[in-house]
């Protein structure tokens, strides 16, 4: 790998790649609102009241 400059970037691009995909906070706000609304929609669906006070 040292001996191979584009190897190298192609792995530093693939890894910078994973870290966004896997480790943004928007991606893990946007994980965390669909299971809340899941969580909530099962809530209601089994007929107890909700209130977002």
């Amino acid at each position: 790998m040292a001996k191979s400059p584009q190897l190298r970037q192609a792995m530093s691009r693939a890894v910078h790649q994973r870290v966004l995909d896997h480790f943004d906070w928007e991606v893990k706000v946007e994980t965390m609102l669909g299971i809340y609304h899941e969580a909530i929609n099962r809530y209601v669906a089994e007929g107890t009241q909700f209130s977002m006070r």
